[in-house]
């Protein structure tokens, strides 16, 4: 297997709800993901509500994990110094998109599932 460039082990995001946020729900919860140091196109799809955002958020060191570990080149994300966090910076991309532009709902798609991760 290729050596990763980024590594999500078993993160998870809860958010509180309720009277003063006692009660919590899980965004995302315990998903480990491995991003290829290869040159890819990496997908995070699902439906609305399914933690598709908070995921990215954490990937792009926005919001902080409350469980698990995010890895780059090696790495904890949340204690690169300065030079390691530019360097982080210059090699993720984000690329939000409509996907009403990019997906037709009427047409089928057939994806072939090769590691699911759960995602709450």
């Amino acid at each position: 297997m290729a050596e990763s460039i980024v590594e999500l082990k078993n993160v998870s995001k809860y958010y509180g709800y309720g009277l003063l946020g006692i009660s919590k729900f899980a965004a995302v919860d315990e998903v480990p993901l491995s991003i290829s140091r290869k040159p890819l196109i990496n997908v995070i799809a699902g439906e609305s509500g399914c933690g598709k955002t908070t995921l990215a958020k954490i990937i792009l060191k926005i919001v902080k994990p409350d469980k698990g570990q995010v890895v780059f080149n090696g790495k904890d994300l949340w204690k690169l110094d300065r030079k390691s966090l530019n360097e982080f910076y210059k090699s993720v991309q984000p690329i939000f998109q409509d996907p009403y532009d990019s997906f037709s709902p009427y047409e089928k798609l057939e994806i072939p599932l090769l590691k699911t991760a759960k995602i709450s």
